[in-house]
This record gives C-alpha cells, sequence and structure tokens, in this order.
C-alpha cells in the first residue's frame, strides 16, 4: 500500500509517524491494562503465560468491557470521521466480525455493547475497537428504534413472531494528524475512486484496510447523493408509493417515501454540518 524507497532515512519518515503514535498510546493505555492483568491473576491465583491461558484472559476481558460504561470512553486524537455502514440483522454481528475475522484491529475490544447493561432500556447501542498499527480509535454505533423491516405484509397467526428485523450500522472513526499513516493523500483518492467513498485524504492505511470489503459504506456526499435520488423518485412515483399515510402491511422501509426519510436521519446521525441547510 504504501510506496517507499529502500533506505533508512525513508523508512524512518514512514515508520516515524507509526511509533509516535504507538508510544502515545502505550504511555496513556499501558498502566491500565497493565493492572487488569493484575487484578486477573490475583483473582485466579495464577500467573499469565503459565497456569493462566490467554484465551482465559480474553473471556474475561471481554466479559469486563461488557460491564463497561461507554461514557468512559475517551477520543484519543484530534481528527474525526463519520459514516454509515449499512444494515445487520444484529449489532452483535458487527462486533463478532471485528473481533474475530479483521487482522487490522485488535481482537480485544475497548468497549461491548452487545449485552452491555449500562445501554439496557436504551435504543443505542455501542461498542469500540482499536485499530493495530495507527491506534486510530473506532466507534461502532446503532440505534434499535430505528429497525428495518423488509416484509411486504404483516404477521399472521403462523409467522414466527421473534423476527429479527435489521438494524442500521454507524461507525465513528477517531485518528490522528499525520502525512504518512495514510501512505499520501493520493493513495486515499484513488482508493476513493475505486471504492466510490469519501474517506479524508490522511486517513491511514489500516482504517482503510477494514472496511475496504464494505459494500455500503455511505458518508455525508454519498447520503446526500442518495437523498437528491429518492427525492427525484418520490416525484415521480404512484401517490400510493410515495404517501406517508400507508396501511400497517406497507412498511416504511419497502417505500421510497421511507427511504427518503431513513437518509435523511442517517445524514444526522454521521453529523452533517449544513444539516439544516441543505434538507430544509
Amino acid at each position: 500500500w504504501i510506496t517507499v524507497k529502500p533506505t533508512l532515512e525513508a523508512l524512518k519518515k514512514v515508520f516515524g509517524e507509526f511509533i509516535e503514535v504507538d508510544a502515545q498510546h502505550m504511555k496513556k493505555y499501558l498502566p491500565y491494562y497493565e493492572s487488569v492483568q493484575n487484578g486477573l491473576e490475583t483473582s485466579s491465583n495464577e500467573t499469565f503465560g503459565e497456569t493462566l491461558s490467554p484465551t482465559r484472559v480474553k473471556d474475561k476481558f471481554i466479559e469486563d468491557m461488557r460491564k463497561k460504561d461507554p461514557k468512559t470512553i475517551e477520543m484519543d486524537w484530534d481528527k474525526e470521521h463519520s459514516f454509515f455502514l449499512g444494515n445487520v440483522d444484529h449489532f452483535r454481528v458487527t462486533e463478532d466480525k471485528l473481533m474475530k475475522t479483521i487482522p487490522f484491529v485488535f481482537g480485544w475490544p475497548l468497549l461491548v455493547g452487545d449485552g452491555n447493561h449500562h445501554l439496557e432500556g436504551t435504543p443505542f447501542r455501542m461498542s469500540a475497537f482499536r485499530t493495530i498499527y495507527s491506534k486510530s480509535l473506532l466507534l461502532i454505533n446503532s440505534r434499535l428504534d430505528m429497525q428495518l423491516d423488509h416484509r411486504q405484509a404483516g404477521l399472521t397467526a403462523y409467522d414466527d413472531p421473534d423476527v429479527v428485523l435489521e438494524v442500521p450500522i454507524f461507525c465513528t472513526v477517531n485518528y490522528a494528524t499525520n502525512s504518512r499513516m495514510c501512505g499520501g493523500a493520493a493513495l486515499v483518492k484513488r482508493f476513493n475512486t475505486v471504492m466510490g467513498t469519501s474517506f479524508p485524504d490522511d486517513t491511514p492505511v489500516d482504517v482503510l484496510a477494514v472496511f475496504c470489503k464494505e459494500h455500503s459504506l455511505k458518508a455525508v456526499p454519498e447520503l446526500l447523493e442518495e437523498l437528491k435520488f429518492l427525492y427525484a423518485a418520490s416525484q415521480k412515483t404512484p401517490d400510493r408509493e410515495r404517501v406517508v399515510r400507508l396501511s400497517q402491511d406497507m412498511l416504511s422501509g419497502n417505500r421510497i417515501i421511507g427511504q427518503l426519510a431513513y437518509t435523511i436521519v442517517y445524514l444526522a446521525i454521521v453529523g452533517h454540518e449544513t444539516f439544516i441547510e441543505d434538507i430544509f
């Protein structure tokens, strides 16, 4: 991903930024992780690497992260970028994917949202992960009150009442100001052109790698384009497709007016700066 001359000075320039953010991250968080490990060793009366296996440590750590208050998560860096990731059957699907199948993030999350008692009784779900190389923070969140139901008809007496609905997933990336962790602005621009995305020119390469296989990733520019398309389409559709007064079996997720409404809400959630001016 990064083109670099095979010289010591060139390598120092490239790896210098990665080493700097790594040092800042270690200085801030190493005492915390050491205290967690010491606590686990004390409670189990075992020593990590000897009788206390890494698997048991990780399971206990994730259990603790499920009890963590989301309000304690702090932004580490000065840059942010938010986007819509798409819809999934359950929030834990995204958490499991990041923990088990993405090699560019630590499999030990900073916060687990599924089953977190601090979020019980609320429509909000949130988890946090750290990328391996740039130490960028990935805040994954969802709103259960925005579940989508794509069925064309309502439930009958013969249907399973426990139907899993789709929930929208959003991500905010918090990353450090850089000129080389991104591989250069040209690399990010090329990525955006090929993938149809709008990542900032200084987005670190490991962040790009995390989301390179996502097919429905949409930040503000993509959502605005979708909004224009849906609005134009809504003006040309028959009234039964366009009006809000639909029967219960005509669910909003299947109608242009419903898709238009969801897109407007998504723009608000990702923090569109001129939301009022552009929408209303």
